[in-house]
Parts: structure tokens; C-alpha cells; sequence
């Protein structure tokens, strides 16, 4: 049984007014650049690899090329090419330039390979994905149009990668209708999004819930803002919202780690890549301009983006700049809180009811949320090159998200000791139809947030004699505020008799009939109070970490590395609440009250209901009561919600990659162990008497995490891949806090606590994989199995409370749990069509994924969050002008809790998005584009 139904339809378009991008190149033609490279002795992959870093080419070679081809002791002067040709010199090898960033290196007796635009740009050393080994080619290249380029760019990271990944790069989030990553990542395989609002915020991998994710910037580590619209907690899930996609240069999802990513990601890892100004052009100006038009919202929206990168003659210095500025105007006409409750067997008595029906709707709470939010994005990054052997880099990225929200809802309280037994109606052992005395609240909220993420960081790279040195540094700060507090206005009473009645298999809303009274005429319920609350969440995290690597030529492994990194990251949540109820049960005139703001609030869906209420003015009912806005000191009650969680985690690791043959065959990939001690200590406040005692709980634990990465490559257009790794995630920061939240509307009565005694979620993982790259397009698949022996989940029981009885939500430690899953992902461009069906092109993805957990000794069901299934399938067609690109993704039903105290579980149904993207080139330099989202307008 379904126990919260929530109608969520945004349905918006995008068009984009002007584009323009301009590659400014140089005025006068430069002599290209000359360098002096040492080489020890080792394979030439290596050498290239080493070559690709130090100048910026980029190397594509027919698999299996280079097997077995090494160099001695090389001192080497000139340019690239011609410290290229050196390296080559005798191999039987020679080379073509694509253009001046991409070299393809063939046989002696070449094979026709004439790429019309590059397959993978120049990788910037400090690339979490490195250029180890170099891609597959089909037998002939052919690029037709900039999104299919950028989709076989991001194939290419796949098959360069000794990892299972997922790639997007920066056309591909850009070529899609998408206000973030996350919605960027749909169409990725195994990528599914929660959205709040009708936009996307929290990103699943392989159907996990987002809580087993890590996000990343550049390979670091980023804060997280927290949700302070309300009391729930996001913990350590990232919101996207806060990442414009117009800053970010591509996506890499990381599905089966190496020793030197941070451990926490059973799910994977979301490592977002910025633009770095090596990478771009010597000189580099672009321009967004776009306006949207969010359909229930009914208002133009404006948003905007600039991007400036230089360099200096030498190339020893470059600096790049990029803003963002972003409005989004949001409805949101919703159908929550449907609350079902046992019902007393005695009320069923002499009733035409089945005798086992048990369960009754005791609250229904329509509500209409109306947001504007402003996002800012700035991005900054300066390279430093004294010389081929050193590479210091700082960059700044800043995000500020304002959001001025409005809630405004009623509801309807059952009284189930009214029902008149004769009149019930069955269903599933449900009362699905009822009519009973009930009470109504009517409430209004306001709020301005304010959402703050600042990533400041420092690289510094050297290639030693024998090796390379890597240092590390970044400080994080996401900062979560209510710019003014959140007021909430509500009044209530008794509204005499109301009829409900629900659908069968969500054909509709229900029918929620006020028979007695009508809620939108004024003076009808009395004065509860006026809520004030003010809250701060603060996260931080700084990093320091020591990488070194250099060659090993050891039985079948070519390279050694090893590393530390310590990490501090501390949460400060703060709240403070204020209730002003002086003036209770008054009734108060017409004056006092606002009409309806909206005249169509959920007119797309079918059902009795009432859509329109009285608003109270929260500046009237002010004036009439003791209302002081001004916060003292923290009350008990607020150092009981407040806390502050303190990390540290020290990590080591070491791991080697391996290029050799196993029966001939070629095999790359790499091994590792990371061993992870993490200390944490979760401050809080217990109450007692009234008084407000702290609490302090400190836990220590060390990881030992091994993982195995193999690339087998028994043709040049198949790649197999093995992948086996103990990993870990850890608690949410919220979940481990000392706290406990009481709130409360109407006559429902609810409790969120956190635990510190959770134990980190523990788990084994192994992966099989297939890589195909030939006639029949670029094929992906895969199976992956997760072995839980410890996880969370959330336990709902009641606790007395000041003489009250709250329903109180809080995290326990489970027991065993496994997921097991297969992932499906196909793209191609029919380039052998004559003109201009050569423009054609599929892309298709999916997975499904199915889970068990053993909750206690006698309980076992789906693991909570796993969506069973996912999938993206979509089209494009591009000539050189002309592009459109249509995309379906679908999520399916996810368990979002398992039945507990009230033996009910509630589901969040399956859903589905089309959308649609055209652009026209007028100029080498201007376009034109409309996007449309939600092109169905499909409710959630």
C-alpha cells in the first residue's frame, strides 16, 4: 500500500536566444614549442603516456599496437613530433596528425585512418582518468556532427580507462535540456535522478540510493549543502542543484574504484571535471544566453554564461575565467502526507467489511509550493609550466543558490470513531472509502535560503628521475542558511463531515469532500500560531594527499604507485524554533485572509477535491499576537535538534598496474589496497528536567579495502573487464548526530532522531564487463553483484515525550543484504547512409537491478531505495548546422520505506521524462537552440 502520494508536473522550455562561441586564434602563427625530455628504459605506451603530459598530443593506436615495443635511456630535444619520431624511430611505426592536438600512430604499411574530427581531446594531467594505454579504432573513423564526436570521445575514456566508467563530456551535458549534472547524467548507463521540485537533485547509481555515492570536483572531495527548508536531512548526499552544467567541462561515473579515489562509494563515484585553461584554445571567448518558460510556473526565466581562457607566448602560463548566472522560477501542485493508520477492530463491527482489513486514511495534505531561486557560479583556474617537468596549478570554484519559497496547504484529519461502519468501503484490506467527522489546518509558509559552496585548491606536480610527485591540497566550505526564518502561519478547526475515497492503481487523486464547510471562504477555522525557525548547516572539508608513481618492471606488473592523505571534515547544524500561540482559537475576519494564488492547482489530474483555499496573511496575524521575530539564546529544545559531527580519516594505499598477456591474449589493469582509519566524534544535547545536557560519542574503526582491475583485450574491437573490491560508505552526518526533532501539524505528531552507534555500511563488490567498439556501433555490457554484510535503515516506533506520544523516525544498523543487477548500453551513427541519412544516430541504455535485505531475524524484503529498474533510450540527427536530439529516461519503482511500527511500506512509482533539443548553426560562431523538458508532461 502506497502511504504517500506525491503529484509533482514541470513541465518547461528552454529557448536559447543567442550563442556565441568564439576560438579567437592567435594573431601571428607561433613556432611550435620545444622541449627536452629524458626517458629510462621501459615500454613505449609509457613513454607516450608520458610524452601526452608533458606536451599536450593526444595518442590513438590500433589495440595491441604497442604490445612489446619498448626504448632505452632516451635524452631527446625538439618538438613534439619530433621527439614522437625518436621515440618511433625503428619500431616498424609511423604516425599521421589529425590535427595539432591528436596523432594517430599506425604500422609501417598504414591502414586508412583519416579521423574528419578528433575522437579524444588532450587530457590535462591532473585527469583522475589517465591516458595508461591507448583506445580501440574501428577499421574506419567517421564523425559526423558534434554530439556523436563527443559520444565516441566519451567511449574512448571508457576503453583508455582501466575502470568501469561512464563518460559525458561537455557536449554531451550540454546538448541536452538539463539545469544540472544530475540531469545531464540521465541518459548515462545506470544513471537514474530523484528530483525535488521537478528538477533533478540527487543522482542513483546501478538503482542505489544516492546516499552511496561520492561526488568529486577534479578528483577532490566538496562539501555538501544541506536542506534547512525542513527537518528532514540530505546527510552526505550532494545536491546538484548547485552545479551549473555551463562551468563544467564533463562527468566521469566511476563504478569500480582504484586505491587512490576516496573510499565511501558502494554505489560510485560522481567525479565532476571543470575547464582548465592548458586544455582550450590560446585564446578562448564564449556566450550563453538562454530564457525558459516553466509552463505551471507561467513566468520567463533568464540565464547566462561567459568562459574566457589565455595563455602567454611561452605556454608556461595560462588563466581561465567562467560565470554563470541562472533563474528559475517552480510550481509544484502536490498530494502528500496520505497517512494510513490502523483502525480499531470494534469500529468495523457489524460493518459489510472484510474481517481482515486493518488500515484506514487518517490524514490527506494537498499543497501548493511555489519557488524563484537565483544560482550564481564562478569558476577560476591558473596553470603554471616553468619548464616539462613541473606543472603547478590553482583554481577557485564558487556557487551561490538563493531560493525564495512559498508553501501554502490544508488538510484533512480523520476522526476514524465517526465512521459510520454501514457506509465503508474494502479494498485490500484498506477503507478506501469513508465519511467521518475531521479537522482541517490551513498553512502558509515563507522562507528565503540561501545555499553557499566554495571549493578552493592546489596542485603541484614533478617528474622526477625515476617517477613522478604529486601533491595535493583543497579546502571546501558549504554553507546552508535561512536568509530570514521560515514562518509558518497556521490555523485549524473542526470542519464537520468529510468523504474520502481512493482510486485503484493511482487511476486519479482521491476524492477529499468537505460536506459541512467550504475552505475558501474566511472566518471559518480559528488562530493555532505563528512558527518561526532559523537554521545553519556549515560543512567543511580539507585535504592534504602525497601521490607518487614511477616505473616497475616487475613480473607483469610496469608501474608502481603509493600514497597518504589525511582528510578533517566537520558539520555544525544549527536550529532554532519559535511558537507564538498567544492568541489560539480566535476566529479572525475576511481581512485577515488572501485569496487563492493560482486558479488551475492540479487541473491535469482527475478527482473531487478542493483546489482552491483561503490564505492567511502572515503580516495581519502578527499584529494580533505577542510576535517578537528577534532569536535569544538556544532554548533546550533547540540544543536537542543542533549538533556538530567531527571526521577525521587517515588513508594509505598502494597499488601497481599490470600490462601483460595472459595465453596471448592482452591484459592491462591494476591492483591496490587501501587501508582507511576514520575517527569521529557526535556532539549533541540530551534534555533532562528542562535542562539541556551535552552529549558526546566518539568511534573509531580502520577499513582494509583491496580492489583488483583487469582489461582483457582479446581483439582490437572487444575489450573484457573484471573488477573485484572491498568497499565501504559511511553513515549519513545526520543520521550519527545526538538529536532529536519534534514537530508537529495538526493533531500528527512526528519525531526524526539520529543514532550514534550506527555502524558504516560494508560491502563486496565484483563486476564483468564488455566493451565493443565495430560495425555494429559501440557496445556496452555488464553485471555487477554487492554483498552487504552491514547496512542502515530507518525504524519507526513511539516514544513519549512531555507526556506526548510522537511517531519517531531514526536509523538502525541492519544485517545482510546483497544486490545483484545488469547493465545494457548501445550507441551508433549510421555513417554509411548516403547523405544525409548519415546524420542518424541511437543511443540506449539499461539496467535492472534486484535486491534483498534481512532486516531482523524474521524480516526480509527489497533493500530500501533500489530502483529495480532504469533505462534512457533517444535519437539524434546532426548535419553540419543542424541538430536535434530526443531522449526518454525512465526510473521504476523504488521502496522508499519497509513496513515497521505501522506494518505498511510506502513506494515512489515509476516515472518517465522526454526531452527535446534542437539547434541551428547561423554562423561558424552562432547558434540557435530550444530545448523542452518533460515534453509528456509527466506527473511524479
Amino acid at each position: 500500500m502506497v502511504n504517500d502520494l506525491v503529484m509533482k508536473r514541470i513541465h518547461w522550455f528552454t529557448i536559447m536566444s543567442a550563442f556565441a562561441h568564439v576560438l579567437s586564434q592567435p594573431v601571428n602563427a607561433e613556432t611550435p614549442k620545444n622541449f627536452q625530455l629524458s626517458f629510462s628504459k621501459q615500454n613505449l605506451s609509457s613513454a607516450l603516456n608520458r610524452l601526452s603530459e608533458e606536451t599536450g598530443l593526444a595518442f590513438i593506436a590500433p589495440s595491441g599496437l604497442l604490445e612489446e615495443r619498448s626504448i632505452n635511456d632516451l635524452t631527446l630535444d625538439g618538438s613534439p613530433l619530433d621527439i614522437l619520431s625518436a621515440l618511433i624511430e625503428g619500431q616498424n611505426l609511423d604516425f599521421d596528425t589529425v590535427d595539432e592536438n591528436l596523432v594517430v600512430i599506425r604500422p609501417i604499411k598504414p591502414t586508412s585512418i583519416e579521423p574528419e574530427m578528433p575522437i579524444s581531446g588532450s587530457e590535462s594531467p591532473s585527469d583522475p582518468i589517465s591516458l595508461k594505454t591507448t583506445p580501440l579504432l574501428q577499421d574506419t573513423i567517421r564523425v559526423n556532427g558534434r554530439y556523436n564526436a563527443s559520444l565516441m570521445s566519451a567511449f574512448d575514456r571508457k576503453l583508455v580507462s582501466d575502470s568501469i566508467i561512464e563518460v559525458v563530456d561537455a557536449k554531451g551535458v550540454s546538448d541536452f535540456p538539463a539545469q544540472n549534472v544530475a540531469e545531464a547524467l540521465q541518459k548515462v548507463t545506470g544513471i537514474s535522478v530523484s528530483r525535488d521540485r521537478g528538477e533533478a537533485l540527487f543522482v542513483s547509481i546501478r538503482g542505489l540510493p544516492s546516499n552511496f555515492q561520492t561526488v568529486t570536483m577534479n578528483g577532490r572531495s566538496i562539501a555538501v549543502n544541506e536542506n534547512v527548508r525542513d527537518s528532514s536531512q540530505n546527510g552526505r548526499q550532494f545536491r546538484f542543484d548547485t552545479i551549473p552544467t555551463e562551468l563544467v567541462a564533463g562527468v566521469d561515473v566511476i563504478k569500480a574504484p582504484n586505491v587512490e579515489q576516496d573510499e565511501g562509494a558502494i554505489g560510485g563515484i560522481i567525479n565532476v571535471r571543470t575547464f582548465k585553461p592548458f586544455d582550450l584554445e590560446n585564446q578562448t571567448f564564449a556566450v550563453n544566453l538562454m530564457g525558459s518558460y516553466p509552463e505551471l510556473a507561467e513566468t520567463t526565466d533568464f540565464r547566462t554564461s561567459v568562459l574566457g581562457s589565455v595563455k602567454n607566448k611561452s605556454e608556461t602560463l595560462a588563466i581561465l575565467g567562467a560565470l554563470s548566472f541562472n533563474q528559475r522560477s517552480l510550481r509544484q501542485d502536490r498530494l502528500t502526507l496520505m497517512r494510513w493508520r490502523p483502525i480499531e477492530t470494534t469500529i468495523l463491527a457489524n460493518g459489510p467489511t472484510e474481517t481482515d482489513t486493518s488500515i484506514y486514511l487518517e490524514s490527506i495534505r494537498p499543497t501548493l509550493e511555489q519557488e524563484y531561486r537565483e544560482r550564481i557560479g564562478l569558476n577560476g583556474s591558473i596553470q603554471y609550466k616553468p619548464d616539462s617537468k613541473t606543472n603547478i596549478e590553482a583554481e577557485a570554484f564558487y556557487v551561490d543558490l538563493g531560493v525564495n519559497y512559498r508553501e501554502t496547504t490544508y488538510s484533512a484529519e480523520f476522526d476514524e470513531t465517526s465512521f459510520n461502519p454501514q457506509n465503508l468501503v474494502s479494498r485490500d484490506q484498506a477503507i478506501v472509502e469513508a465519511t467521518g467527522f475531521a479537522t482541517s489546518q490551513i498553512g502558509l509558509e515563507t522562507s528565503d535560503l540561501n545555499h553557499d559552496n566554495l571549493l578552493l585548491a592546489v596542485t603541484f606536480q614533478r617528474q622526477l628521475d625515476r617517477g613522478q610527485l604529486q601533491i595535493l591540497s583543497h579546502w571546501t566550505d558549504a554553507c546552508s542558511q535561512t536568509g530570514t526564518p521560515i514562518r509558518r502561519t497556521r490555523v485549524n478547526g473542526d470542519v464537520g463531515r468529510v468523504r474520502y475515497r481512493v482510486p485503484k492503481f493511482f487511476s486519479g487523486l482521491p476524492d477529499i469532500v468537505f460536506e459541512d464547510t467550504d475552505l475558501n471562504q474566511p472566518g471559518i477555522l480559528a488562530f493555532r500560531r505563528i512558527e518561526l525557525r532559523k537554521q545553519t548547516s556549515s560543512d567543511q572539508d580539507s585535504a592534504l594527499q602525497i601521490d607518487y608513481e614511477r616505473p616497475w618492471q616487475f613480473l607483469f606488473f610496469d608501474e608502481l604507485s603509493a600514497g597518504f592523505k589525511v582528510r578533517y571534515r566537520v558539520r555544525d547544524y544549527d536550529r532554532q524554533d519559535l511558537i507564538f500561540d498567544d492568541r489560539a482559537g480566535v476566529v479572525f475576519p475576511a481581512n485577515f485572509y488572501s485569496d487563492f494564488p493560482v486558479n488551475d492547482f492540479l487541473s491535469l489530474e482527475a478527482g473531487d477535491l478542493v483546489r482552491a483555499w483561503v490564505q492567511p496573511i502572515p503580516n495581519a496575524f502578527s499584529t494580533v499576537s505577542a510576535f517578537d521575530p528577534s532569536f535569544g539564546p538556544p532554548t533546550a529544545g533547540d540544543l536537542r535538534n543542533s549538533y556538530e559531527i567531527d571526521e577525521f580519516i587517515h588513508s594509505f594505499y598502494a597499488g601497481a598496474n599490470i600490462d601483460t598477456t595472459l595465453f596471448e591474449i592482452p591484459l592491462r589493469g591494476n591492483a591496490g589496497l587501501r587501508i582507511s582509519y576514520t575517527d569521529q566524534t557526535s556532539n549533541g544535547h540530551a534534555v533532562r528536567d528542562d535542562s539541556a545536557l551535552p552529549v558526546s560519542f566518539k568511534t573509531n574503526y580502520v577499513d582494509f579495502l583491496p580492489n583488483l582491475n583487469l582489461v582483457f583485450i582479446p581483439s582490437d574491437t572487444t575489450q573484457i573487464r573484471a573488477s573485484i573490491a572491498r568497499v565501504i560508505t559511511r553513515p549519513s552526518l545526520a543520521d550519527i548526530a545526538p538529536r532529536l526533532t519534534l514537530n508537529s501539524s495538526g493533531t500528527v505528531l512526528d519525531a526524526v532522531g539520529g543514532n550514534p552507534e550506527l555502524e558504516r555500511y560494508q560491502a563486496w563488490q565484483a563486476d564483468i564487463g564488455l566493451n565493443y567498439d565495430g560495425r555494429y556501433g559501440m557496445l556496452s555490457a555488464g553485471l555487477f553483484y554487492k554483498s552487504f554484510n552491514q547496512f542502515i535503515f530507518e525504524q519507526t516506533s513511539d516514544i513519549d515525550v512531555d507526556g506526548i506520544t510522537y511517531t519517531l523516525t531514526a536509523p538502525e544498523n541492519g544485517g545482510s543484504a546483497r544486490v545483484y543487477g545488469a547493465e545494457l548500453a548501445w550507441q551508433k551513427q549510421f555513417n554509411k547512409l548516403p547523405a544525409p541519412l548519415d546524420g542518424f544516430g541511437l543511443q540506449a541504455n539499461y539496467t535492472i537491478v534486484d535486491s534483498r535485505a534481512s532486516y531482523s531475524e524474521t524480516f526480509n524484503d527489497d533493500l530500501v531505495g533500489v530502483a529495480k529498474e532504469s533505462y534512457a533510450i533517444g535519437g539524434f540527427f546532426e548535419t553540419d548546422d543542424f541538430s536535434l536530439h530526443a531522449i526518454y529516461n525512465f526510473r521504476g519503482d523504488v521502496l522508499r520505506a519497509v513496513g515497521n511500527n505501522d506494518q505498511l511500506t510506502s513506494n515512489d512509482k515509476a516515472y518517465g521524462t522526454t526531452d527535446l533539443s534542437l539547434s541551428y548553426n547561423l554562423t561558424d560562431n552562432l547558434a540557435l537552440r530550444a530545448d523542452i523538458q518533460n515534453l509528456t508532461n509527466e506527473p511524479l
